[in-house]
C-alpha cells in the first residue's frame, strides 16, 4: 500500500548502478586547461618549454629543463556563465569561487663543476595539481507540449509484461518506485501491470536545476634530467583524487491548470563521488637548435577506484492531497579505467625577445571502462563500456601561445581548439557537439630569484543537456541548448633558490 511517510527499505542492486553512467565517463575522462598563470597565458601550450611546475603533470619532461630549486604557489578565481534555451525559453545562471591550482617544489641538482659531458643536472619535484573544475549552476525552464518524464518511469514498468504493484518499488527505486508512491502513477484500468501517468499528453512547464562542486587534483612525484643540454627527460608518478556532489531537481507544474487531478511534482536526486587512484607520465624534450625545441609526452591509462553514494526523493501535489517520498541512502564502489593520453608541441625561440609555441593533445574517452567490484551486474557493465565505445570518439585540443619579453616584463597570450567528443552517430547538433574553444591572455615579472605572473582565460563550450530519454522514436524528447563560458582570473607567485 502507498504511504505519504518516509520508507525504510532494502535497495535493489538494479538500482544502485542510476549514478554510473556514460556521461560520468566522460567526465573523469576529460580535463580542463589548468595551471599556473604562465601556463594558461600562452593558452597551455607548454609541452617543448618546461620549468614550469604544470608540465610535471603535463609533459614531466619539463622538469628537466630547471636549473634553479623553485617554490611555486597559484591561487585564482573561477567563474561560470551559462545560457540555456528549453522550448524557446532562455535561461541564465552561473557560479563563481576561490581555488588553488597548484602548489609545490622542484629541487635542482647540478652534476659536479668540469664535466662538459653527460647529465648535467638531476631534478626531483613534488606538488600538487589541479586539473579540473566541477563546481558549477546550470538552471532553466521551458514548457514542454509533447511528454513528461512520467512517460520515461511508464515505460519501465510496462517493460517485459509489466511490474506487479507490489514489485514497483523494490523494482525501481529511484525513480519509477518514488513516483508510484506520490500517486503520479497508477494501475491501468484494466491490467494492474501495467502504469498510466498523470501527465499523458504533456503540456506541463519543466524547470531544471543542477548545482555541482568538487575537483580533480593530482598529488606528483616527478624525476628528471638534462643530457648535454639537448635532451631534457623526466617521468611522474601521480596520484589523482576526486571529489564530486551534485543535486539535481527535476520538476514538472500545470501551470495553465489544465491537466486533471494533478498541480505539480518535484524530484530531486542527490549524488556523492570520492576516488583516488594512480597513474604514470613520461616525457621528453629535445633541443633541435638553442630556439627550436620540440617535445612529446605519454601518459599511462589512469586508475580511479571510486565509491558513490547517493539517494533521491520526490514531492507531488495532486490539488487535493500532497505527498512525499524518499528512498535511504544508496552506496556503490566501482573503478574506472581512463584513457591513454599523447602530447606533441613544438617551440620556437627569439633570443630574449620572446618566443612562440602550439602543442597538439589527444586522447579517447570511448576507451574509457568501468569495472563493478561492488556486486554490480556485469550485463550492466558491458552495456555501459558498449556505450561509452559507440557514444564517444578521439579527441584533439590544440593549443598555441606566444609571450614577449619587454623591459623585464612578459606580455603573453593564447588560443586553443578541441574537437568534439561525439561520434557521428550521437552528436546532437553542430551546435552542441560538447567542442570547446577559448583565449587568454597574461603578463608577468621574472628576475633569478622571484617571479609574479598573472593570467585571464575565457573558454566556450556547447552542449546539450536532455532532462531524460523515452525508447519510442516518435517521441520528441526535449533538451537545452547551453552556451557556457567559464573565466579563469589566476596569479601565481614563485621563488627560485
Amino acid at each position: 500500500m502507498r504511504r505519504s511517510i518516509f520508507i525504510v527499505i532494502a535497495l535493489a542492486v538494479s538500482a544502485l548502478m542510476q549514478a554510473q553512467s556514460d556521461v560520468e565517463a566522460l567526465r573523469y575522462a576529460s580535463t580542463q586547461n589548468l595551471g599556473t598563470a604562465r601556463y594558461v597565458g600562452i593558452g597551455g601550450a607548454f609541452g617543448a618549454l618546461g620549468a614550469d611546475f604544470t608540465t610535471l603533470s603535463s609533459n614531466p619532461g619539463g622538469i628537466g629543463v630547471y636549473r634553479h630549486s623553485s617554490i611555486t604557489s597559484s591561487g585564482g578565481f573561477f567563474a561560470y556563465d551559462n545560457s540555456a534555451s528549453f522550448f524557446g525559453t532562455k535561461s541564465s545562471s552561473g557560479k563563481a569561487y576561490l581555488y588553488f591550482p597548484n602548489g609545490g617544489l622542484v629541487i635542482a641538482r647540478k652534476k659536479k663543476q668540469g664535466k662538459e659531458k653527460g647529465w648535467r643536472f638531476v631534478n626531483y619535484g613534488f606538488g600538487v595539481n589541479r586539473l579540473a573544475n566541477y563546481r558549477n549552476n546550470l538552471s532553466f525552464t521551458g514548457v514542454n507540449p509533447y511528454n513528461s518524464m512520467l512517460e520515461q518511469f511508464t515505460e519501465k514498468l510496462n517493460a517485459n509484461g509489466g511490474t506487479p504493484p507490489g514489485d514497483v518499488f523494490s523494482s525501481f527505486p529511484y525513480d519509477a518506485g518514488l513516483a508510484y508512491e506520490t500517486y503520479l502513477l497508477d494501475p491501468a484500468p484494466n491490467d494492474t501491470t501495467r502504469f498510466v501517468s498523470k501527465i499523458p499528453y504533456g503540456g506541463a512547464r519543466q524547470t531544471v536545476n543542477i548545482n555541482t562542486k568538487g575537483r580533480m587534483r593530482e598529488l606528483v612525484f616527478a624525476v628528471g634530467g638534462n643530457y648535454n643540454d639537448k635532451l631534457f627527460i623526466g617521468a611522474s608518478l601521480n596520484f589523482p583524487g576526486v571529489k564530486y556532489q551534485e543535486t539535481k531537481s527535476f520538476s514538472e507544474e500545470d501551470f495553465m491548470d489544465s491537466i486533471a487531478d494533478f498541480s505539480s511534482y518535484t524530484f530531486n536526486q542527490y549524488l556523492t563521488s570520492e576516488a583516488s587512484g594512480v597513474n604514470l607520465k613520461f616525457g621528453m624534450i629535445y633541443w633541435v637548435t638553442p630556439t627550436l625545441r620540440v617535445g612529446a609526452a605519454l601518459h599511462s591509462p589512469g586508475y580511479l577506484s571510486f565509491e558513490d553514494r547517493f539517494y533521491a526523493d520526490m514531492q507531488s501535489d495532486l490539488e487535493s492531497d500532497q505527498y512525499t517520498y524518499e528512498t535511504l541512502p544508496g552506496r556503490f564502489s566501482y573503478t574506472l579505467i581512463t584513457p591513454m593520453k599523447m602530447m606533441f608541441s613544438a617551440a620556437k625561440l627569439f633570443g630574449k625577445k620572446g618566443l612562440i609555441a602550439a602543442e597538439l593533445e589527444s586522447y579517447d574517452p570511448g576507451a574509457t571502462r568501468y569495472y563493478f567490484t561492488d556486486g554490480g551486474s556485469k550485463v550492466y557493465e558491458n552495456e555501459l563500456n558498449t556505450s561509452i565505445s559507440d557514444k564517444y570518439q578521439r579527441v584533439y585540443r590544440v593549443k598555441v601561445g606566444a609571450e614577449a619579453s619587454i623591459k623585464g616584463l612578459r606580455l603573453r597570450a593564447g588560443a586553443f581548439w578541441k574537437s568534439s567528443v561525439f561520434t557521428d552517430a550521437y552528436k546532437p547538433s553542430d551546435q552542441a557537439d560538447y567542442a570547446g574553444a577559448g583565449y587568454s591572455l597574461g603578463v608577468g615579472f621574472r628576475s633569478k630569484y622571484f617571479f609574479a605572473d598573472a593570467a585571464f582565460q575565457n573558454t566556450v563550450t556547447d552542449y546539450a543537456y536532455v532532462p531524460y530519454t523515452l525508447n519510442n522514436p516518435d517521441e520528441t524528447v526535449g533538451g537545452a541548448l547551453v552556451d557556457q563560458n567559464s573565466y579563469n582570473l589566476i596569479f601565481t607567485l614563485g621563488v627560485n633558490f
